[in-house]
């Protein structure tokens, strides 16, 4: 019984992993999609610029409002108590120009009936000096704006660049699972040859039981590879801001070396 030599098995592996057909795409309703149409396609979905362009209209609002402080500030002002307290009754009769003789009687000053004071005013406001408070205050909410752009420009950069990253680790998910179902191929015609060759006699059983163990774990890679591909489409989904529903068939560019 001859045994066969590991280098031997491994050349074979390799033999067929080269010449075994690529894993095939998903089809059905998936899109077409190039590197540039997920830039193009997170930028128009992605609810983070939406925050973004909010606080930009919130950093505004926050300017003019402290620009208001040199505008005049007209108040409308009613007021409305009811007292039988002798000082509250004596002074409200005295403002209302309603106090008579008989309110100095010394039963009627000391415990007089509950008066109701009801009280309208117009108030008219104008600011002339305020110590610089509202000149610095306008500066700050420009600087605010300022700050709040950038934010946006940032939030922008950072959606690009995840659109790329969960693009091309898509890619790479799809073709490790192309990788690792041609390896569970070669490995499982592998397997069969070792069988064979211990059946004729040409190898000893432990060749047989190695040639098993490597499918096993090649299959195990394979399983991994699929999970890894159906978390990478979904971390795509999430970097364009797009439904759960849409699926995307890459078109990655392409990806010569240099001389």
């Amino acid at each position: 019984m001859r045994r066969i030599d590991r280098p031997f098995l491994l050349g074979l592996a390799l033999l067929l992993l080269a010449h075994a057909p690529a894993a095939a795409q998903p089809s059905g309703a998936a899109e077409p999609l190039e590197l540039d149409g997920a830039v193009r396609i997170a930028l128009e979905n992605h609810p983070l610029l939406g925050a973004a362009d909010e606080g930009i209209a919130a950093a505004e609002a926050d300017r003019q409002t402290a620009g208001t402080g040199y505008l005049p500030r007209i108040d409308f002002v009613e007021g409305f108590a009811r007292s039988d307290n002798p000082v509250f009754v004596f002074a409200s009769k005295l403002g209302q120009q309603k106090f008579t003789a008989a309110d100095f009687y010394l039963d009627t000053l000391n415990d007089p009936d509950a008066f109701t004071n009801f009280a309208t005013r117009v108030e008219l406001r104008q600011n002339i000096w305020d110590g610089g408070r509202t000149g610095k205050g306008k500066k700050a909410a420009e600087y605010g704006i300022e700050a709040a752009r950038e934010s946006r420009r940032r939030t922008e950069d950072e959606i690009i660049f995840g659109a790329q990253q969960a693009f091309w680790n898509q890619v790479l998910a799809e073709k490790m699972l192309s990788v690792a179902i041609d390896a569970e191929k070669a490995a499982d015609a592998n397997a069969e040859l070792a069988a064979e060759l211990v059946e004729s006699g040409l190898a000893v059983p432990s060749d047989r039981l190695s040639a098993q163990v490597r499918l096993a774990e090649v299959r195990s890679m394979r399983i991994r590879a699929e999970q890894g591909i159906e978390v990478a489409r979904a971390g795509l989904r999430l970097a364009l801001g797009v439904d759960d529903d849409r699926t995307f068939l890459l078109i990655p560019p392409a990806a010569d070396p240099d001389p």
